[in-house]
């Protein structure tokens, strides 16, 4: 009623602050007390929907900008985008619903928030991706090893499961640069690495391990005097 707390909170204590403080209510039979308690209860409860609401709408507002972040990103757009969108989303915001532009405003895309972003969700993603991975009964491997623009040869390693419950997962275990030679000693060296570091595999559950059939990628022997 009051919004006070009683340092000892025993029957004499609360009567007297009762009785003290709030004489008129303190006067008024047991169905007039009922009535007051639940008009009380009623002003309590809307003032605690008053801080939900705005709860809420910082979990929106923050998920609107993780998932901006996420479109900057699978675009491959810099960092930098986010403040562009936000300055012209305001301008619609501001023609089309202006009393909304309040929450909007509130929408972080600052080039250090969308990398924050961009970085907890690629985190998000690779602790899904080991969990899913300790669930797998049997798994595969594919290779590809080429080079790029800069002449750096670059190894691919994906990865095909399957758990208890017969579901499938495929996806890509990483990227690795071959910058010295690129014999399959040291292409098994990566591979290994690799699963090890990024995905948490051992190689007990391997069943298969698929290449382009380039010698450097098979067998045992060293090719590398060979040309590719």
């Amino acid at each position: 009623m009051c919004r006070k707390m009683l340092a000892v909170p025993k029957e004499y204590n609360l009567r007297q602050h009762f009785e003290t403080k709030h004489p008129n209510p303190a006067k008024l039979n047991p169905n007039e007390k009922v009535i007051k308690a639940a008009s009380l209860a009623k002003n309590l409860s809307g003032e605690q929907q008053i801080f939900k609401k705005v709860s809420t709408e910082n979990d929106t507002v923050t998920k609107v900008s993780f998932q901006i972040s996420k479109e900057i990103a699978a675009a491959g757009k810099c960092f930098t985008e986010g403040e562009f969108l936000k300055k012209y989303m305001l301008i619609a915001v501001s023609e089309l619903c202006p009393e909304k532009r309040g929450i909007f405003e509130n929408v972080s895309l600052s080039r250090m928030t969308v990398q924050r972003r961009i970085a907890d969700i690629s985190t998000n993603l690779s602790d899904q991706l080991k969990q899913r991975v300790n669930e797998f009964c049997f798994y595969s491997l594919a290779m590809d090893e080429s080079t790029d623009l800069k002449d750096t040869a670059q190894l691919l390693i994906f990865f095909r499961g399957i758990d208890k419950n017969f579901e499938i997962t495929e996806e890509l275990a990483g990227m690795c640069s071959m910058t010295g030679r690129t014999a399959g000693k040291e292409i098994s060296s990566k591979v290994i690495k690799c699963m090890n570091d990024k995905s948490g595999l051992d190689f007990t559950n391997l069943v298969a391990i698929c290449t382009d059939g380039a010698p450097a990628m098979c067998g045992k022997k060293s090719w590398s005097s060979y040309s590719s």
